[in-house]
This record gives C-alpha cells, structure tokens and sequence, in this order.
C-alpha cells in the first residue's frame, strides 16, 4: 500500500530591458511526501505439502523531500543581425528524508526460528551549479556559427543508519555498519561546443560537437573507508535537419549524445532492504554511461482527403 502527496509550484517572468536586452527567470518547487508499507507471507513446501520453511515480513518507507531550482537568462542581441550573446545561470537543490523499519520471522522444519528487526534513517541531498555562455556570428545570409561553453559543479551527500533492536534494553541501539554507509561526491564538468546551423526555404540544418572533460570524486566513511577519482573526456556530436518537401510534407531528423553519471544512491555502498523483494546495493565503482538519441519523423497530410501520415524511428 502506497500514499503520495506531490506539490508542484511553476512561475516565469520575463522582462524586455530594451529592443536588444531581455532577461527571464524560471523557478521551480516541488515538494513530495510518500508512504510506502508492505507485508509478506509464504510457506515453502516440498512433494506432498512437506513443510521446509516459512517466512512473514512487514516493512514501511516514509520518505519527505523538496527539489528546487532557478533559471536566470540574460540575452543580448548586437546591431548586426545575428549576432548575439547569452548567458544563462541555474541551480538544483533537492534534499531527502527518509526513515522506514523491516520485520521478518522465519520458520524451518527443524523448528529453528531466525528473523530481523530493524529501523533505519537515511539523509540525501545533492546540489548543482551551472552555466551556459552562447555566442552566434553570422556567416551569410543563410548560415550561422555558434560557439558556446558550459561549465557544472555537482555535490551529493548520502548518510544511511541502521539499528538493530536490543532485546535488553527494548529499544533499537544496535548500530547494524553492514546496513549503514556515509557517502559524499562532487562531479565538475568544463564543456566547449562548436556548431554550424544553415537554413533555407525548404532545408533547415544544424551540425555541431562538443568536447568535454570531467571529474568524479568521492568519498566513503563506513562500512569500508576509501576515496574515488574518475576522469573523463569525452567528443559528443549532434546533428538536427528539417527537410519540407512541400507545406503539407517534412522529414525531421535529430540525433543527439550526451553523458551521465551515477547518482548518489547508485554509487552508495550499502544494503537496502526497504523492498524486502528487490534487495538492493549501490556501487562506488560504477563509470558514466555514454548514450547515443536517433529521432526521425516523417509527416504528410492531404488537404483534399484530409487524411495524415506520421512515421516514427
């Protein structure tokens, strides 16, 4: 059984300083509250309803965050036309609480009994920092130069405690560190792009790559201390053509590469139960993943028949 409770809040405001100045500003909220519960119980058996085992489980997951961000866009246009510069500046803020219990009891055919009782609380946050300086110079009347430099700066916090109940003392004191991690990372990017953009009556083109070198830190306290620094480099094209046969006929064609990096629960080396059926753990040495985007569109529509066509790759 699952409750969310999802609140979202969106406002934009731009401003024309002048005919050449224009600045926008984009924030953003969102708040979530969900609360998660699940309950198991099974029998396993053998031949004619021979008893091996049998287990009961319950576990409940409350989990209470924010995310937050801010879009700030200055754009600037030059006499000549098309030319023009603008600077773009955002920041994301999410943070997380969660805290849960698990409770198991299983039962073997050789009347032994074993089971879990546990209570864990997890803290998360991560904050980013970015930025986008584009400069266009015309080239002609139909074509375009576009020279552009992006730089991020990411941190990430993840801290995992989970308690064992204390039959002593009736409470849960007993610190569980295979259960438990303290996690933090910081992944800067520094990224320059190059593109060509040339357009027609009939052909719209844009082609284009960027090169961009990034490093991954990070740094775990518990269960096992150890640092981690990853670098990368990486060549990512893209390419984008818009092709009109006639008013009614267009083919458009995207294709787009781009990387990402694990996030702080997938880098987190700890052992997750909240799921008791999906029993999960996090990897401090997994790499980026590089992705490749092919989008191609073909539409027509017959004014006479009023019929249309879409194909989609």
């Amino acid at each position: 059984r699952n409750t969310n409770q999802n609140h979202r809040l969106n406002f934009r405001l731009e401003y024309d300083i002048d005919s050449a100045n224009k600045i926008t500003f984009v924030p953003s909220l969102s708040l979530q509250d969900n609360v998660s519960r699940s309950l198991l119980s099974g029998n396993n058996t053998i031949l004619d309803n021979i008893f091996l085992s049998s287990t009961s489980t319950r576990s409940q997951a409350n989990n209470l965050g924010y995310d937050l961000s801010n879009s700030l866009l200055y754009q600037h246009k030059f006499r000549k036309k098309g030319r023009t510069i603008s600077l773009n500046l955002s920041n994301q803020l999410n943070e997380r609480n969660n805290n849960g219990d698990y409770q198991s009891v299983n039962v073997f055919s050789d009347s032994t009994a074993g089971g879990l009782d546990q209570v864990y609380r997890l803290y998360s946050n991560t904050k980013k920092y970015s930025g986008n300086l584009s400069y266009t110079e015309p080239l002609g009347k139909s074509s375009q130069l576009q020279v552009s430099y992006l730089p991020s700066y990411s941190e990430g916090l993840s801290d995992k405690r989970t308690n064992d109940f204390d039959n002593v003392s009736n409470d849960y004191i007993n610190f569980n560190p295979n259960l438990s991690n303290k996690y933090n990372n910081v992944y800067i990017t520094q990224r320059g792009g190059l593109s060509y953009k040339y357009q027609k009556e009939k052909l719209n083109l844009s082609l284009g790559a960027d090169v961009q070198e990034s490093s991954l830190t990070g740094s775990q306290e518990f269960p096992l201390a150890f640092d981690l620094q990853q670098n990368f480099r990486n060549v990512l094209p893209n390419a984008r053509m818009n092709y009109k046969f006639s008013k009614t006929r267009n083919l458009r064609v995207n294709y787009r590469s781009s990387t990402d990096i694990p996030n702080i629960t997938q880098l987190q080396n700890v052992i997750d139960i909240s799921n008791p059926l999906q029993v999960r753990s996090g990897n401090a040495e997994l790499k980026q993943s590089f992705q490749n985007n092919l989008f191609i569109r073909y539409g027509g529509f017959d004014t006479k028949t009023s019929r249309n066509i879409m194909l989609f790759v």
